[in-house]
């Protein structure tokens, strides 16, 4: 049976780059509104890619994501889909976090097994880990201790889902693997101020301070540390553990593992606040001064990863560096800037 893989997102930071890396890695396909048929000899690759959007099924219905899934023959799932917002928004709605995501997750793993969908990544955000840690963070520490209440109801709720794809594999043995990416940027994603993460936000508030020429004042004592990883390459490795690799080993699981932590090897893609606002300034060619808000206080000082991850890619793969990132995602915002902001 040829292998059919649904892409629970169809837009955004990850479902559009995944889409875009699909077409870049194949010369011979055909594309619709919410699907890629790819025309190849090798048996063992996706054929087709299904882009599950909310138009198409409500996935926190559960009667409705089964008529989906019993229509559609899905032999494989990347699961990027979550009920989400910015920080402030966290802090305020955890029961409604908690509830939707632990709903849609829900859905989603007693339909992957009512269906025997034996292969699949289920993406958690690095906020899974316990406030308090031990650098580097390493996979089996997600449950170690509580989780950092300004996210708390978001956090809980991936947490769960990680249980549940570790108990269904070890009862099932299903090739079910955790993907954790550390802050993801790039094209493509949310430059709303009001619930964007922290790249694309401070993006568009310098642009604006730039527009107004106008000093701007970042909610951060821009201490905090943070590594990130460009959208495309999380997509880039997505597509080819699931086809490259699998075509080699038939599996998509490396030495028993559960969990990976999606970060680089690139240490200057580690960096804080103050030096990302920096290289934004630098890229958007803002003359005025950043200013940052003392009162604010860091969430959490530093995520200092592990690197399962390199055990599993082909050592010829080659990450984004953070430079080259912000100069496309900034240059992807200026030429884009009227649709973003409609």
């Amino acid at each position: 049976m040829s292998r059919v893989c649904l892409v629970t997102c169809d837009t955004g930071l990850l479902g559009t780059s995944f889409r875009e890396t699909v077409k870049k890695e194949n010369v011979d396909f055909i594309e619709n509104e919410n699907e890629i048929i790819v025309n190849s000899n090798d048996s063992n690759v996706i054929k087709k890619y299904i882009f599950l959007s909310s138009k198409i099924c409500d996935l926190r219905n559960f009667n409705d994501a089964e008529i989906f899934f019993k229509n559609n023959k899905i032999t494989d799932i990347i699961h990027f889909t979550a009920y989400t917002d910015n920080l402030n928004t966290n802090i305020n709605n955890n029961l409604e976090f908690v509830i939707k995501n632990l709903e849609i997750n829900l859905n989603i793993i007693k339909l992957c097994h009512k269906y025997t969908i034996a292969r699949g990544f289920f993406a958690l955000p690095i906020c899974v880990f316990p406030e308090k840690f031990n650098s580097p963070l390493a996979e089996d520490s997600i449950h170690e201790e509580l989780c950092h209440l300004s996210n708390e109801g978001y956090s809980v709720s991936k947490r769960v889902l990680e249980l549940m794809v570790r108990f269904y594999r070890e009862k099932y043995n299903y090739e079910w693997v955790c993907i954790i990416p550390t802050n993801i940027y790039g094209k493509y994603d949310n430059f709303n101020l009001e619930n964007s993460h922290i790249i694309p936000y401070i993006i568009h508030k310098m642009y604006l301070a730039k527009v107004h020429n106008i000093n701007v004042k970042l909610m951060s004592d821009g201490t905090t540390a943070n590594h990130f990883i460009y959208n495309s390459d999380v997509c880039k490795i997505l597509y080819y553990i699931l086809n490259t690799y699998y075509s080699e080993h038939l599996t998509i699981i490396k030495d028993d593992t559960f969990n990976i932590i999606f970060s680089t090897n690139i240490p200057s893609n580690e960096l804080t606040i103050k030096e990302l606002a920096n290289k934004i300034k630098h890229y958007l060619g803002f003359n005025n001064e950043i200013l940052f808000d003392t009162r604010e206080e860091s969430v959490i000082h530093k995520k200092t990863c592990n690197n399962k991850l390199m055990k599993i890619l082909d050592m010829s793969f080659v990450f984004t560096n953070i430079d080259k990132g912000l100069k496309e995602t900034i240059d992807w915002f200026l030429e884009e800037y009227r649709n973003i902001i409609e």
